[in-house]
């Protein structure tokens, strides 16, 4: 899938030979924009939209997301759309400021002040995530969908143990008892090989 990833902010628009190209990475496939999936040097495979959504754990479909700034409207995801499998890896490529880190906050809604959400169409497992209350995208974000910020200084408060923030998390997208909820955070710490979680918790 091709899609155009915006403008800068003095309004230049990205060089066209920059475009994004989805390219699933685990299995080598080439995605399609409503294609669906073919293998590399085989004619293109053909289905029906209804099949297309059943395949698809996400997709995209000219998304457009804008800031209103003194200056004028910067349009920062101008039609972006893909299609990612289920069980598969999928990577988004462009250059610095083309709009890859606001295509992944668009879709879990957390588009910073003063951007918003334009348009398009965001399924998630078949449910349509730009319509869902705050309540039901809660249900969804960090249970379901989750997203690893690039600057590891802001995810994490040094004034409060690990183990809280940890735990904070893991209640505010499950119902578990708290032994279930510490016995979880005591897990994840030990997957990341830190050494006496018990004690650092």
């Amino acid at each position: 899938a091709y899609a155009e990833l915006g403008e800068y902010p003095d309004g230049r628009e990205v060089d066209p030979r920059c475009r994004v190209v989805a390219y699933d990475i685990s299995r080598h496939l080439y995605i399609t924009y409503g294609l669906g999936v073919q293998l590399i040097g085989r004619r293109v495979t053909r289905y029906s939209g209804a099949e297309i959504k059943r395949m698809n754990i996400l997709q995209v479909d000219n998304l457009k997301t804008c800031f209103y700034t003194r200056s004028g409207v910067i349009k920062a995801v101008n039609g972006v759309g893909f299609k990612i499998k289920d069980n598969t890896v999928f990577g988004i490529v462009g250059e610095s400021g083309s709009g890859k880190t606001l295509t992944a906050l668009s879709i879990l809604k957390l588009v910073p002040h003063p951007g918003k959400i334009m348009g398009g169409q965001i399924l998630f497992d078949g449910s349509d995530l730009l319509s869902m209350d705050e309540e039901g995208l809660c249900a969804i974000r960090g249970s379901k969908i989750s997203m690893v910020f690039q600057e590891p200084s802001s995810a994490f408060n040094p004034v409060f143990t690990v183990g809280r923030q940890i735990t904070e998390s893991i209640i505010a997208h499950q119902v578990l008892s708290r032994e279930k909820v510490k016995g979880l955070a005591l897990e994840y710490l030990k997957m990341v090989h830190i050494p006496e979680p018990k004690k650092i918790f």
